[in-house]
């Protein structure tokens, strides 16, 4: 895919731009949320979801997009139906979910994607036994 950002400099422009860096923690989470570190599952998260699970009444986003203040709560996650004038998501979340998913899938028949997550495993994976299972 060409239009996948590399987590180097991603992460070096959150760095600089979050309000609450805290470099312990940010390093290791763009790793693993890009992808990269070969042990958790891919995570594609879907930012309206995300948005009305941790903001459900818009309090943040009227904060910080200030032309949204005013729209109210039942559309705050999805302006362009509240005719707001706002201009249009530029990325097509369920399409690009699907080109991603269909991309992680090819890279991972590749024969030498499960030996690379074995080696990374094997160095940065938890050495603990998995938790049992109550059935």
């Amino acid at each position: 895919m060409a239009n996948w950002q590399p987590w180097r400099s991603t992460g070096l422009h959150l760095a600089r731009a979050f309000t609450d860096y805290e470099l312990g923690i940010h390093w290791s989470q763009v790793q693993m949320q890009s992808g990269t570190t070969g042990i958790n599952a891919l995570r594609m998260y879907d930012p309206t979801k995300q948005a009305i699970e941790h903001d459900p009444d818009g309090e943040f986003i009227r904060r910080w997009v200030p032309e949204l203040r005013d729209v109210s709560t039942s559309l705050i996650h999805q302006p362009g139906l509240a005719g707001a004038n706002y201009p249009p998501p530029i990325v097509d979340h369920a399409a690009a979910v699907r080109r991603a998913g269909a991309e992680v899938q090819r890279i991972k028949k590749r024969a030498q994607a499960s030996g690379r997550t074995a080696e990374v495993l094997e160095r940065h994976g938890s050495r603990r036994p998995p938790p049992s299972r109550r059935r």
